[in-house]
């Protein structure tokens, strides 16, 4: 059986430090692909790092994730708001309670090296 990753991605844009939340087989050509500007919803806020991939082995789970992800009340934080230590402890408690199987500890890595870039 051959068999085809996809991912769900979280990127931040290091313009505006606002989210872009998507679903790809390759994580890597879509950072570059938006890091081009020819994503036309992107383009005015690039360039963008990935903060956060997940992988599943279809692309219905992978477009499931994606929507719920949506959901998450917290992506609006701003790096302003991230220095706040009720805010992170906030974060990683809604993470933990709902998202038991994401690594928070390597969510608040990946955003703390964001920050002190």
């Amino acid at each position: 059986d051959f068999f085809m990753s996809h991912f769900v991605y979280i990127l931040q844009s290091k313009k505006d430090n606002q989210y872009y939340i998507g679903e790809t087989a390759d994580v890597e050509a879509r950072l570059l692909f938006h890091n081009s500007g020819r994503q036309r919803s992107t383009k005015n806020r690039i360039p963008f790092i990935v903060i956060l991939t997940e992988q599943f082995e279809t692309r219905t789970a992978a477009l499931r994730r994606e929507k719920q992800i949506k959901k998450w009340p917290l992506l609006c934080l701003t790096l302003r708001d991230w220095s706040d230590s009720n805010i992170k402890k906030a974060f990683l408690s809604f993470i933990e309670k709902n998202y038991p199987k994401l690594n928070s500890g390597l969510l608040i890595e990946q955003v703390e090296k964001f920050i002190s870039d």
